[in-house]
């Protein structure tokens, strides 16, 4: 009995002495890289044009860092605005829009803010329906490589975190990968299996910020092609224009699905036909553009750069200036890629 006791102290210690590790590195990284590019308060870091977009606006508003608090975690942490606080920002993800607030418009400070984010991780949190508690040491592994991701090669919300870690556990999923029916289906053309999809305990539900109805996220393991999701091709992809200028989600879905089925998730950018033709430059055979509808009755074809035969000579015509309009003109941002 003695024996027992001593080891579940000594395991304690262990648990207690990973949270403190886990913490300091996570705070360290964060007070590092507040001025490096846009994050989150937990240290996530954000997609390129959304990146450009959230530095910009930290500028104009004369924000000392670019921290970032999304809306869930701020109410999480029952964080309370200053009076005449900034309104949030609106950023479009590939799995949908998020409410961010920037860490000054919050009474306390960015310091007060990642101890109370690490007090939340640390506390005994409540899991599944019959009320497990489990700490975020004891759960999450200490290799970050073996985290859950989504198709964008992001993690996920804390509570949904910790049910694919149980879930992966229990299950013995292969892969470290999660997507929707949807992603599975359309962008991977890798559907999950009926049976798979059959057992209520595969899923895990997360928040959408545009339903009140959660999404359900399942372990690409129970695709038909598990294969398929892999880091080269799970991975955020921000397609842009001859002119370097981003495309909307909505396009950049249809883009990815094109690069996925071509391998060339590693070229993001994209041209129409007609623009390759005019500089002399043929597509591959079998390629197959992507066909975009942007008004009604009004088309426009797409094409990768590396599926055309001479992707360096695109690359080196592109500008960012224009005195024309461009055939995608509707489909794109003005936010502009920097070019190296």
């Amino acid at each position: 009995m003695r024996s027992l006791i001593l080891s579940k102290h000594t395991a304690a210690v262990t648990a207690d002495n990973t949270r403190k590790r886990f913490a300091t590195s996570s705070e360290a990284s964060l007070t590092k890289s507040t001025r490096a590019r846009a994050i989150t308060l937990a240290g996530y870091t954000f997609s390129p044009q959304n990146n450009i977009f959230l530095r910009a606006l930290a500028r104009t508003k004369g924000y000392a860092t670019d921290v970032w608090v999304p809306l869930p975690t701020a109410q999480a942490l029952r964080l309370v605005l200053r009076r005449h606080a900034d309104p949030p920002v609106r950023i479009t993800h590939a799995n949908g829009d998020c409410l961010y607030y920037h860490n000054s418009q919050f009474r306390c400070s960015l310091e007060e803010m990642q101890r109370q984010w690490r007090h939340f991780t640390e506390a005994p949190q409540v899991m599944g329906s019959g009320g497990t508690k489990e700490r975020l040491a004891d759960a999450i592994p200490i290799q970050e490589e073996q985290l859950p991701l989504n198709t964008n090669g992001e993690r996920f919300e804390h509570a949904a975190e910790l049910q694919m870690i149980e879930y992966t556990r229990r299950h013995g999923y292969a892969s470290r990968y999660w997507a929707t029916p949807q992603e599975a289906g359309y962008l991977f053309q890798s559907p999950f299996r009926d049976p798979f999809l059959g057992v209520k305990e595969h899923g895990v539900e997360v928040a959408n910020i545009f339903t009140s109805k959660p999404l359900l996220y399942y372990n690409v393991s129970g695709t038909t092609d598990p294969s398929k999701f892999t880091p080269e091709v799970c991975r955020r992809y921000d397609p842009y224009n001859f002119h370097l200028r981003f495309y909307r989600p909505i396009t950049a879905i249809q883009l990815k699905r094109s690069a996925i089925e071509h391998d060339c998730v590693d070229q993001q950018q994209w041209i129409t036909p007609e623009r390759a033709k005019w500089w002399r430059v043929r597509l591959k055979s079998n390629v197959k553009p992507v066909v975009l509808i942007y008004k009604p009755g009004e088309v426009v074809q797409l094409v990768n750069v590396n599926m055309t035969e001479n992707p360096k000579r695109l690359k080196e015509q592109s500008f960012v200036r224009c005195s024309f309009p461009m055939e995608d003109d509707e489909l794109v941002f003005q936010t502009l890629v920097t070019k190296k």
